[in-house]
């Protein structure tokens, strides 16, 4: 537990601080080693124990891996984008508090709606295509909304971001089940566990690792303009507050915050979009159907 959880923790540090550190600087290289190195000593640590937290030898089975890659592959954008986009829609488009709230329906409803009929959907369609289909309508979303803009394409967005929800809604009402129904049932506590670890591992990663970016894109435009300070600046943009931007530079130095803003989303969906069909192509070529227990996954009654 310890080594993995340092392992987590300088990984997200080195993401959060590479912005101001520099993404070459020794602190932010280091803190990528010393995930790299606690990382390796959890692997160790696992290997050595009578009974480990993590049966590793689970890993063996590349039907299990495919599944348990599927949902970090989803929530490394969901997360991303439930956190980072409403400052986005207030800073770059202008958006009230509630407006913002509201522009990520699309996004959202499906979400909640879709898992509700999984079970159906699993008596018709292989878990392996559900599995698969939902990071890979994720991913074409994503690259649609390089596209977009809050503020001259909004139908545009509203239609990326509903695609979106539908390809995160359909994943999410399978890949429970899945990842338990590929194992002995005597494994299904540990699976269920290893599952949900990715999970969260994958959104605490996301989070980080998308702020960074964005931070990285405005401060480079920023100090285009000769600022000293694009650095606190650059953090105002990315959270949503020009108004700071606006007093210390006027119209032109918001135009090229938000100009960075928006190239640094463009830099994200790309790499949500290729973690997303990483996690389509990972399913549909290492999972084999006859691996799950048709009961656990829904497709028997």
């Amino acid at each position: 537990m310890v080594t993995f959880t340092l392992a987590l923790l300088l990984l997200a540090l080195a993401f959060v601080e590479g912005p101001s550190r520099g993404w070459t600087g020794a602190e932010t290289l280091g803190s990528f080693a010393g995930a790299a190195l606690f990382l390796a000593a959890f692997v160790a640590v696992e290997l050595r124990s009578a009974q480990p937290m993590f049966d590793l030898n689970l890993l063996r089975r590349p039907t299990f891996v495919a599944i348990i890659w599927q949902p970090v592959s989803i929530v490394f954008a969901f997360a991303a984008l439930l956190v980072y986009l409403p400052a986005y829609f207030q800073g770059a488009g202008g958006a009230g508090s509630t407006e913002s709230g509201a522009m990520l329906l699309p996004l959202t409803l499906p979400v909640f709606v879709l898992p509700l009929f999984s079970g159906a959907l699993a008596k018709r369609l292989s878990v392996r295509t559900l599995l698969a289909v939902g990071p890979a309508v994720l991913a074409v979303a994503l690259l649609l909304m390089t596209l977009t803009d809050p503020v001259t394409s909004r139908t545009g967005l509203y239609a990326a971001l509903l695609l979106a929800g539908i390809g995160i809604g359909l994943a999410f009402g399978v890949m429970d089940n899945a990842a338990v129904s590929v194992v002995p049932p005597e494994h299904s506590g540990m699976a269920s566990g290893m599952f949900n670890t990715l999970r969260v591992a994958g959104e605490t990663i996301g989070v980080a690792c998308v702020g960074g970016l964005l931070l990285t894109a405005t401060r480079q435009r920023l100090s285009t303009a000769g600022r000293a300070d694009s650095g606190a600046m650059a953090d105002d943009v990315v959270q949503g507050r020009l108004g700071s931007v606006r007093r210390g530079g006027g119209e032109d130095l918001v135009h090229r915050a938000v100009q960075g803003l928006e190239h640094g989303w463009s830099v994200v969906y790309v790499v949500l979009a290729c973690v997303a069909a990483a996690g389509a192509v990972a399913v549909f070529t290492m999972v084999r159907d006859h691996d799950l227990d048709p009961a656990a996954t829904g497709q028997e009654s």
